[in-house]
């Protein structure tokens, strides 16, 4: 017998854990592991239910916790072994919740699972002594505390393992504990025991813990989370049988206030951040308070980097420093002088996470913020924990471009109140998270709710449409036999009118003779039947099968296959629609009737496809529609599919819809449609065009890795401070000759185009790329990540050496939509305003002539790796209006119709039509060319607004209607005397813009 504090308890070690049971009863002097019915028949009675009231002697359960109890136990009164999700936000008392429930329930043995050492350490402890139950005077006269049993390493032994078992009513584990073990051992676990609680349920899609949840299949199951979503979109399954909202929780005082502050510091937020986390840090502890800093950053490099920051900024508090890498008596070193408050700053990395119970920790100062929505909720629970001798929460963070999920970007703005932010993020992903749980709720039996979450079917179907009121589902029964359907009864969602059905059938193999051999094939069917648009969309994963017969099954005679042309309704609003498949129909040829043309031969089916005896069959196109990349595959059989992911049945449901709308559309022009296919052209060598301009690809201009630089010389500097440029004309070796140059020096490559594709070649000297993790030399890098090179007459080259140019001619632009401006005084050869900020520049002039109208922000961007000369933004009725205005000296400083004066122009207003697609990028670019034009000692490039309003204000925008202008400024452009040849390039570059990014393009020129 051990006494520690005012416990009793006896314990037996394991090789694999503990059991230890506690006694709190002066009266229960002779403990042992195998009193189980009598701790059940102490608690008999059950729970008391009477509210915990406004003041602290009013004791009792909370609004949350008697919720959830009631909730779970009238689950269960159903008979559903569905596993049930409980959610309740940090604070509310999950752990008591969970106690209460066991006692009430009277659970014979119970396994609870958790995902990390300290959480089961932590709850085994409450378990043991039933938590807070016995103060709050909630358990019943004479109530006896349970054995629990900790598992803390693989088991081996069978014996050993039944003896544990047998010792235990509670076992805690966590799932990596008995992912080694044997199968037959962890069955006598499983199968002794009545019921599964798991903590931290929003880890329950990890094989780990689902393997263990499935061994539960027909027993109690209940999943505890105050955060049931994930990042990677995965449904948590099981049903919501209670949901307590954040916001509540903050209405009865459980979730505290949470006092967000956030710093700006271009060049070391490190500094500021720390700065503002100690001042807070001692105005909390002169009120009174004992409330500890975590300083919490990305990586072991940068927290002692932060660390020697925080040491400087506060040595009378002695931050301590905690990573992985000082070892766990350096962590137990660490915590035990926290613990002893001669330490009150934690300076950590991935540390004090879950299961972590220190309800001083108040101030967060957050050097490193969550990139993602899931971990930050969690993370900010644990510092709105309520206790005695604590106030408020205070969470302090720089403010940053580099915040990438756009509901993050809300919470960490400017003047953020996070006690209302939190609570809407939260609420709104959970009710996400019900949405699909209500949609499988729909199909009946768990049987079959279990079967729908595991259903991912491809983004495809044909489409029917139809004139009944009603349809009869089950009306496909008629067409198979039942011994072929798997999937019995029937899953059928009434409430949507979705179904889904597996058949199975059986074929002779024809390569063998005799019994006993046979082929057999699954198939998945969904049925999805839209009232409003009278549409059925059926789906089959063979893409065989009888549609007409299913179709007329369910939706009766009236049902007619949207077929032949008016599939290709499905791409319509699709502009430079570029074919990846392509098959064609022959309908004289008996030799060679349908051919299917791929990859680099696509092009072959178009000239094909217009002779007077083949026609198109199959098309998959991949473009842009609303200025946003689609992929739209279509079949004049009817068929219509995209490479959209479906995540969950619900998904593909509201694709059909999305689809369905379209083909139903009189207003789409089909025929417009097909005309307007790009014909890829592959190129074995560069065409003898003017090349306007080259452009990173996608990936990399879009989210550049934060480390990427590149080194020019003796010089480094990031990849957004790059200039990329190229030669209007071809080398003499007929190659593209591209110039990366920064504000100090530059380097030309060659990109060479053969039969083998496009790689680059250094003229002289190499630059390189380098990441935290890589070096790079230049050729190396630029073929992996080869440019794309815009070529005059609307085409761009993209690797591995592919054309793509409209098949159409577009008329010259006309001159009434060049815009003469004033350009007296200016010499015409001056194009930059330079450090000097000389106004007799055509980047002045231009500047003048747009501070004419009011702008939110107006900014300087001129320079290498520029957005572009100037860059004006607005608000205006909900619409955020930007203005991009490149600008270009005219050769020989006078007035002519010389070509030359716009090809560098017009590839840069292609270059950034990309940004009407990603505004939110565009203005991270904008901070990021600010701060190193700061951190170098140059003046700012703001005309109007800062770099803090700016930041502040990239939150606003995923709420915002975009609209962009394209402002080309050439004063050796005449309006009158513009040659044919000009204005050719001026409305090619017009429609490439229109098309890409459904933006505008202006000329200011001269009269």
């Amino acid at each position: 017998m051990t006494n520690p504090g005012s416990a009793e308890y006896i314990e037996k070690q394991f090789s694999f854990g503990t059991v230890r049971r506690v006694c709190t009863h002066s009266e229960s002097s002779d403990l042992d592991f195998d009193e189980h019915d009598v701790v059940l028949q102490s608690w008999m009675p059950g729970i008391n239910f009477h509210p915990a009231g406004p003041s602290p002697e009013a004791k009792g359960l909370r609004r949350a916790q008697l919720g959830a109890v009631h909730a779970v136990l009238a689950y269960w009164s159903t008979g559903n072994h569905e596993p049930a999700t409980v959610v309740l936000p940090t604070g509310t008392g999950k752990t008591e919740t969970m106690l209460a429930l066991l006692v009430e329930a009277q659970v014979q043995r119970l396994l609870v699972i958790v995902p990390s050492d300290a959480l089961r350490t932590q709850l085994a402890r409450k378990f043991e002594t039933l938590g807070l139950l016995g103060g709050l005077g909630v358990l019943p006269d004479g109530a006896q505390c349970p054995s629990v049993g900790v598992i803390t390493g693989r088991p081996k032994d069978l014996g050993e393992l039944q003896t544990f078992v047998e010792a235990c009513q509670i076992i805690i584990s966590t799932p990596n504990a008995l992912a080694a073990a044997a199968v037959e051992l962890k069955s006598i676990l499983f199968d002794a025991c009545e019921a599964l609680f798991f903590d931290e349920a929003h880890h329950v899609r990890a094989s780990t813990w689902s393997q263990i949840r499935d061994s539960f299949s027909a027993k109690k199951v209940v999943q505890f989370t105050a955060t049931p979503f994930r990042e990677d979109g995965q449904h948590l399954q099981g049903r919501f049988v209670y949901v307590f909202p954040l916001r509540e929780a903050q209405t009865d005082g459980v979730y505290g206030r949470i006092n967000y502050e956030s710093v700006y510091d271009l060049i070391d937020p490190d500094a500021a951040i720390a700065a503002r986390a100690t001042e807070v840090l001692n105005g909390d502890l002169n009120s009174g308070l004992d409330h500890l800093l975590m300083a919490r950053c990305r990586s072991r490099a940068d927290s002692e980097r932060v660390h020697k920051k925080y040491r400087q900024i506060s040595p009378e508090h002695h931050p301590v420093l905690l990573h992985s890498g000082i070892g766990k008596d350096g962590q137990r070193t660490a915590m035990s002088e926290v613990d002893a408050r001669r330490s009150r700053i934690i300076v950590c990395v991935d540390m004090l996470g879950e299961g972590f119970d220190l309800a001083q920790l108040k101030i967060a100062a957050l050097h490193d913020p969550k990139r993602s929505l899931a971990p930050t909720l969690q993370f900010i629970g644990r510092f709105a924990r309520v206790a005695d001798g604590t106030g408020d929460a205070t969470v302090i963070t720089a403010r940053s471009e580099r915040i990438f999920d756009r509901r993050l970007s809300r919470l960490y703005g400017e003047d953020s109140d996070w006690n209302l932010i939190v609570a809407e993020l939260s609420d709104r992903a959970i009710v996400d998270q019900e949405k699909v749980s209500q949609f499988e709720q729909s199909f009946g039996s768990q049987a079959t709710r279990v079967a729908t979450r595991a259903i991912s079917p491809k983004m495809s179907t044909v489409v029917y449409q139809t004139a009944c009121t009603d349809w009869t589902p089950d009306g496909v029964l008629s067409l198979f036999n039942d011994e072929d359907i798997l999937s019995l009864p029937l899953p059928i969602n009434h409430a949507d009118r979705v179904m889904w059905f597996v058949t199975r059938s059986r074929q002779i193999v024809p390569w063998i003779e005799g019994p006993g051999v046979e082929n057999v094939a699954h198939t998945l069917f969904v049925l999805h039947w839209d009232c409003d648009q009278h549409l059925l969309f059926i789906n089959h994963s063979s893409n065989e099968g009888a549609n007409a017969e299913i179709a007329k099954a369910v939706v009766g005679d009236s049902a007619q296959l949207i077929s032949g042309e008016q599939i290709f309704r499905a791409m319509g609003g699709v502009t430079r629609p570029i074919p990846t498949n392509v098959g064609v129909l022959d309908i004289y040829s008996r030799a060679r009737r349908f051919s299917m043309y791929a990859g680099a031969n696509v092009t072959d089916g178009f000239p094909a496809a217009e002779e007077a005896t083949k026609v198109q069959t199959n098309l998959f196109t991949a473009g842009f529609r609303d200025g946003e990349r689609v992929t739209v595959g279509v079949s004049l059989k009817g068929r219509v599919w995209s490479y959209l992911i479906a995540r969950t049945l619900l998904d593909w449901v509201e694709w059909c819809r999305d689809t369905g709308s379209r083909l139903i559309d009189d207003s789409i022009d089909v025929a417009a449609v097909k005309r307007n296919f790009i014909r890829p052209e592959v190129l074995e060598a560069w065409p003898d065009e003017v090349v306007l301009g080259a452009e990173w690809p996608t990936e990399l201009l879009m989210s550049p890795p934060i480390s990427l630089a590149v080194r020019l010389e003796n010089h480094s500097v990031p990849l957004t401070e790059i200039d990329l440029s190229a030669q209007s004309e071809l080398s003499s070796s007929g190659d593209v000759r591209i110039t990366l140059a920064s504000d100090v020096a530059s380097v030309q490559y060659d990109i060479i185009l053969n039969k083998d594709g496009m790689r680059a070649q250094a003229v002289d000297e190499e630059a390189t790329f380098t990441t935290s993790r890589n070096v790079h030399l230049g050729s190396d890098f630029l073929t992996r990540h080869c440019p794309i090179v815009l070529l005059g007459g609307d085409g761009i080259v993209s690797p591995p050496g592919i054309l793509y140019r409209p098949n159409r001619d577009i008329p010259a632009l006309a001159r009434e939509e060049i815009t003469p401006i004033e350009w007296n005084g200016i010499p015409l050869n001056r194009e930059s305003r330079g450090e000097d900020r000389n106004p007799a520049t055509v980047q002045g002039r231009s500047l003048d002539e747009l501070q004419n109208d009011d702008w939110d922000f107006l900014i300087d961007d001129d320079g290498k790796g520029e957005i572009a000369d100037l860059v004006a933004l607005r608000v205006q009725d909900g619409t955020l209006q930007i203005v991009l205005v490149h600008c270009k000296f005219a050769h020989g400083g006078t007035v002519g119709a010389r070509l030359i004066d716009l090809y560098e122009l017009c590839g840069q207003a292609q270059k950034s039509s990309v940004w009407r697609r990603h505004p939110e990028n565009m203005i991270r670019k904008l901070l990021a060319r600010e701060r190193h034009r700061i951190s170098k000692g140059r003046a700012t490039g703001f005309e109007v607004g800062n770099s803090s309003d700016l930041l502040r204000f990239l939150g606003e925008v995923p709420a915002l209607h975009i609209d962009m202008t394209l402002i080309l400024a050439q004063p050796g452009l005449s309006q009158t005397r513009a040659s044919a040849a000009q204005l050719e390039l001026l409305a090619a570059t017009k429609t490439y813009v229109r098309e890409t990014s459904s933006s505008r393009l202006r000329i200011w020129s001269s009269l």
